[in-house]
């Protein structure tokens, strides 16, 4: 920890990164999850199979849960883990089925949760060399990118309270997208297919990135059909498990097809999709963008069109369509700090982003069948302090609170919307990038709104000790 302090000049970003460092620590150590023990359990599944020669039955193997996951069964291709299955090896030869069979113990999840913080870390330097080496900017800049980029509630939330996999392959997209910048299209492809592999939802991103440097239709879909290969030779290995194909919608093309059925907009035509109409938009304009700009100006549309493709996902697709939420931080982070004369402004508005998405998430949801993140798990250490409750605390007080107050409609439209208002103002903000910067300004220093962002996640620890109070 002083290592890295003593590498920043800046006081508050010393402070900020204190704060970030402290709550990373105090939440990977007080909380556990029930998706990090299910991804942790799945893993070492993999390995019981492998060597017993019964790889073809994960499936079969995962409904038994003979380990004892949190939740039965594994939906979707489990390339999706791969990542996990790999890290997970050592648990595999200190649990062996026959003397222990649940990896649910406080060493086995903090194991599982390093993994993530090595993908943080990662995030946090590929960001930093991004603005730094790539665009030439000042040190406080890159800094204050490494912060907005792993700094946010979501990205705290997603990596060490739920232990969820977002930024396995949002590194592994930020280190191809850095290669392409340096000029490396096979370093580009590589690394957008073991992410799209983990995640076929970074197709979008990745076409969006590929469509700017490349206009040969013959290379563009040899290079598209390149980062799918790993997902259609599982496809072809698993054509005949019924249970794959009965479950595998629900985390691969059921996204997809959800995320274009759910905003139609009527036409003469008939009715379209909103999120497909602006997927054809975006990698319209990607395509047909000269190549040959200014290297600095060719940088700044890629990033520009990549933080669009993650506001279409994260904030114009249905309501839990696709819920990692904080996938967009790191690349919106490295726009918000290009103009640093605009600085004010674009760090208050992801501030504003990242609580308002926080606050949804708490536990308020219009429909009680679609609630995020309500239960906060207080496994490990806080099992002890919280020994008279029964380990679980509904996070819902302090936005049903609120929402009973001003009702279901008035609260969407404060919160939610105002939200999605919010990144969409910060997207259109960051391309006016030749008109005096003197028309869209505000006065709240971007250091202290800095400073709130980091806090997003005391926060949150705050509004857990008021679900505990009001239980």
């Amino acid at each position: 920890m002083s290592t890295i302090l003593d590498k920043i000049s800046k006081p508050y970003l010393k402070l900020c990164f204190t704060v970030l460092i402290v709550s990373y620590l105090a939440i990977a150590f007080l909380f556990s999850y029930e998706d990090i023990v299910s991804y942790t359990t799945w893993s070492v599944n993999f390995w019981d199979l492998l060597f017993q020669g019964r790889i073809g039955e994960f499936y079969a193997y995962a409904q038994e849960n003979l380990r004892q996951a949190p939740f039965e069964g594994f939906c979707g291709s489990y390339l999706t883990i791969f990542p996990w299955i790999l890290w997970n090896f050592p648990l595999y030869l200190t649990h062996p089925f026959s003397k222990s069979i649940t990896v649910d113990s406080m060493p086995c999840i903090l194991w599982s949760k390093l993994l993530l913080i090595v993908c943080i870390l990662g995030i946090g330097v590929f960001s930093y060399k991004i603005v730094k080496d790539i665009f030439k900017l000042e040190e406080e800049q890159a800094w204050m990118t490494v912060l907005l980029s792993i700094g946010g509630y979501e990205i705290i939330d997603s990596t060490v309270y739920a232990g969820q996999d977002e930024v396995i392959y949002v590194f592994l997209f930020l280190v191809s997208l850095y290669l392409l910048l340096r000029g490396s299209m096979k370093g580009f492809l590589i690394g957008s297919c073991m992410s799209v592999t983990v995640c076929p939802i970074m197709l979008i991103p990745f076409l969006a990135a590929f469509l700017i440097y490349e206009k040969n239709i013959v290379k563009i879909s040899f290079g598209t059909a390149f980062t799918l290969i790993p997902s259609l030779l599982f496809e072809i290995a698993y054509r005949n498990d019924d249970i794959y194909q009965r479950t595998k919608e629900i985390n691969t093309s059921g996204v997809f097809e959800c995320m274009m059925n759910g905003d139609l907009v009527g036409t003469a035509l008939g009715s379209v999709s909103l999120v497909g109409v602006a997927l054809v938009i975006l990698f319209f304009v990607c395509y047909v963008t000269e190549k040959e700009e200014k290297d600095m100006e060719k940088g700044f549309f890629l990033i520009y069109a990549i933080s669009i493709s993650f506001f279409i996902i994260c904030f114009m697709a249905p309501f839990n369509v696709f819920y990692r939420f904080g996938i967009y931080a790191p690349f919106w982070a490295v726009l918000v700090v290009l103009k640093k004369t605009r600085m004010n402004m674009n760090v208050f508005l992801m501030t504003i982003i990242s609580y308002g998405r926080a606050f949804c998430s708490f536990g308020y949801s219009p429909n009680p069948e679609l609630i995020l993140t309500q239960n906060w798990n207080s496994k490990f250490l806080m099992a002890e302090v919280l020994s008279g409750l029964d380990g679980k605390i509904k996070m819902r007080a302090t936005s049903e609170m609120i929402s009973s107050t001003l009702g279901d409609k008035y609260f969407t439209a404060l919160f939610m919307a105002r939200t999605v208002i919010f990144a969409g103002a910060l997207i259109l903000l960051s391309i006016n990038r030749k008109r005096s910067d003197e028309q869209f300004c505000i006065s709240i220093p971007y250091r202290f709104s800095m400073f709130i962002y980091i806090c997003s996640s005391i926060v949150a620890l705050i509004a857990f000790g008021i679900g505990v109070w009001i239980r």
